[in-house]
């Protein structure tokens, strides 16, 4: 008969299954970190219920982060492939992403502005080259 602390506790991985585990081809979800802190419980309730916590931010900070450099990508592309018209829709998306994660707590104030205005200037730049 196991107590309900017992049956929370997952058993120690073989040396082999560590390997594995961490060095396995991964996707967005699954990271070093995860993997160790499957192993790793909490004892209390409250620290469980952090745990949780923390994931759900995480993943959900990852998700807005990836979705602003994905748009950035995109404008600096437009810039090198010399497409004023995809650059400027770009960047105005890129710094609507960058304000709105910076709303979100994501990122710093002042790291979102200095994004922005390294963005506006490029822009400015190539706008100017163009031109």
């Amino acid at each position: 008969m196991t107590r309900g602390w017992e049956s929370r506790i997952t058993p120690p991985l073989a040396p082999t299954e560590q390997w594995e585990l961490l060095n396995s081809p991964r996707d967005l979800d699954t990271t070093r970190r995860e993997a160790r802190r499957d192993r790793q419980m909490a004892n209390h309730k409250s620290a469980l219920k952090r745990i949780r916590q923390n994931d759900k931010r995480r993943l959900r900070n990852r998700f807005h982060k990836v979705r602003m450099r994905t748009f950035i990508k995109k404008f600096r592309t437009a810039i090198d492939d010399g497409d004023v018209d995809a650059a400027r829709e770009n960047l105005a998306i890129s710094v609507s992403l960058v304000h709105r994660t910076k709303s979100r707590g994501v990122i710093h104030r002042n790291a979102a502005d200095r994004m922005v205005s390294r963005l506006n200037l490029a822009f400015n730049k190539f706008e100017a080259a163009q031109g």
